[in-house]
């Protein structure tokens, strides 16, 4: 059996009945206002950062990745997904990859070892301590007890806000390694390959209110902070190119509920984007999900592009022709089972009490 043939394998999936069906139609779009708010509804990067360089020295609680697969499965997940969307040779020279959230496992010299070449390769993350947390571990892993290498064309960052850049463009990020680097080498339309692992599931994990609702209706308007990170996201990537499209991939837990979860994190960013905020997420595209079975994991392939939706009808249609076929559903599974049939009021609401709410780490 061959690989494409392994992860393309559907498997069975019971269905649930989620929500009551409603009437699908056309909510007016109320017009974006800009809301003061500060609080839980936003990543404070001091709690993050404290929190997680507390966890990553923590020793052997922090040496398994989240997701259960490691640095190796992921990097075979990518290439899987780059062979649908990109020509041979998928990595060369020109290309500049961006990993975010990499932890205490940065898919670096698997990555490496995969693709032999790129242009550039930068990861960012919260933690200060966390690459060198990471070097510190793959160096006990290693049969020669040596620590891994930093190329010259690799560097680390420490995110200093969600949005990674400057009107200007350049990143404001703190360097970590190389140590002699004073900035960023990265800068906004940089990077033509951004990847994330646990990356849409921690996010989703720290949504309260669209976890804590039981009806879509009650369903809170996206934290702005998650907004402002796929803006980021957005940014980051080059000009959309059709020959190689600016590509996202995130690889991700292979559950159902969270599949959903997942899904819902990503049409609400791009419809807040879209519709309320104006802003770079607009840009996103859903293009595949691959269940990956032998790994339990399940990939998210974006693309950024010139057009945007006209319609929250347009991103719902889009999601599930996408999404279509990926688990095998009963008959009587509702139609909403994955996304609204129409917007829920809350999404387009300026009230803070009406805005999602991040948990604490």
């Amino acid at each position: 059996m061959t690989e494409d043939q392994r992860d393309n394998i559907l498997v069975q999936s019971p269905g649930y009945s989620l929500r009551p069906r409603k009437k699908r139609t056309q909510l007016p779009v109320v017009a974006s206002a800009d809301c003061d708010i500060q609080g839980s509804d936003r990543f404070s990067i001091e709690d993050e950062a404290r929190a997680w360089d507390a966890f990553y020295k923590s020793g052997k609680n922090s040496d398994d990745p989240f997701s259960g697969f490691d640095t190796k499965a992921t990097v075979s997940i990518i290439r899987y997904c780059l062979r649908k969307v990109w020509r041979s040779p998928l990595i060369d020279s020109n290309d500049v990859i961006l990993e975010v959230g990499h932890g205490k496992h940065p898919l670096l010299w698997d990555f490496k070892r995969t693709f032999l070449n790129f242009r550039y390769y930068i990861g960012v993350e919260f933690s200060k301590d966390s690459i060198h947390e990471a070097i510190k571990l793959r160096q006990r892993l290693s049969e020669q007890n040596k620590a891994p290498p930093i190329w010259d064309n690799v560097e680390f960052l420490s995110a200093t806000d969600v949005n990674y850049f400057e009107p200007d463009g350049s990143c404001n990020a703190e360097v970590v390694l190389p140590p002699e680097n004073t900035k960023p080498w990265v800068r906004a339309g940089y990077v033509t390959l951004l990847l994330a692992k646990s990356t849409l599931d921690y996010i989703t994990c720290r949504l309260t209110g669209s976890v804590d609702s039981m009806d879509w209706a009650d369903q809170p308007r996206i934290a702005p902070s998650v907004v402002k990170m796929f803006d980021a996201f957005s940014l980051a990537l080059g000009e959309p190119d059709e020959e190689k499209p600016p590509t996202i991939i995130f690889v991700e837990p292979g559950d159902f509920v969270k599949f959903r979860d997942h899904i819902a994190t990503i049409t609400r960013v791009i419809y807040a984007a879209t519709f309320r905020t104006k802003s770079p997420a607009r840009w996103l595209r859903l293009k595949h999900v691959f269940r990956h079975k032998n790994h339990k994991a399940v990939s998210y392939t974006l693309h950024k592009t010139f057009d945007t939706y006209s319609s929250y009808d347009d991103i719902r249609d889009d999601m599930y022709r996408v999404t279509k076929g990926l688990y095998e559903l009963s008959e009587w599974q509702d139609n909403d089972w994955l996304l609204p049939m129409e917007v829920p009021p809350k999404w387009n609401s300026d009230r803070k009490t009406d805005l999602e709410q991040l948990s604490s780490l």
